[in-house]
């Protein structure tokens, strides 16, 4: 249910990014470990040790990586900020509110840094009609480019059990992330 979830966030922020509907799912077959690289939306992150990520094959856009953990996933992700959001606030708002459709509530929100970038830190939960929390946490940044439309990162997590497991593995993420040159 999780993979389904995590699927239909990242076609949300293809959608968000894109200002498009319908955006499309495609397969992520491609298996990566330790240092992950995007040279096409410039930046760089080490996947933690005896984790996987899986990504697209080419020619399908390498926008990111998704890591399957015991009990959900965790994805970053990149797009070009072609909805021409003005500001990381105004990205996070816009993420928040897909995550509330799904019931999400956002219980933390504060000014973060991803790499050297101004980012905003949003953690969300969700009761479940059993009494059980679901648990999200992103990071967004926002890269301006002088005279384009720049870059719009996430990271994400997604879990239902063993929160604090994850969220170790979620600040890994978060602490390796590095910008890159784009290619």
């Amino acid at each position: 249910p999780y993979t389904t979830l995590f699927r239909s966030v990242l076609c949300v922020a293809c959608q968000l990014a894109h200002g498009q509907r319908g955006v499309q799912q495609t397969a992520l077959d491609a298996q990566v470990r330790g240092l992950y690289r995007n040279q096409d939306y410039g930046y760089s992150l080490m996947i933690p040790h005896a984790l996987s990520g899986r990504r697209t094959s080419p020619p399908a856009p390498q926008h990111g990586i998704i890591i399957d953990l015991d009990y959900g996933e965790l994805w970053v992700n990149a797009e070009y900020n072609a909805a021409l959001a003005e500001s990381v606030e105004a990205v996070a708002t816009a993420l928040a509110a897909n995550w509330s459709a799904d019931m999400f509530r956002v219980t933390k929100r504060s000014p973060a840094r991803l790499a050297d970038l101004q980012a905003m830190d949003v953690v969300l939960e969700r009761i479940t009609a059993g009494g059980h929390v679901d648990h999200g946490h992103f990071v967004v940044a926002l890269r301006s480019a002088p005279g384009e439309v720049g870059i719009v990162y996430t990271v994400v997590l997604k879990t239902e059990a063993d929160v604090a497991k994850d969220e170790e593995i979620f600040s890994k993420m978060v602490r390796t992330f590095r910008l890159i040159k784009v290619k």
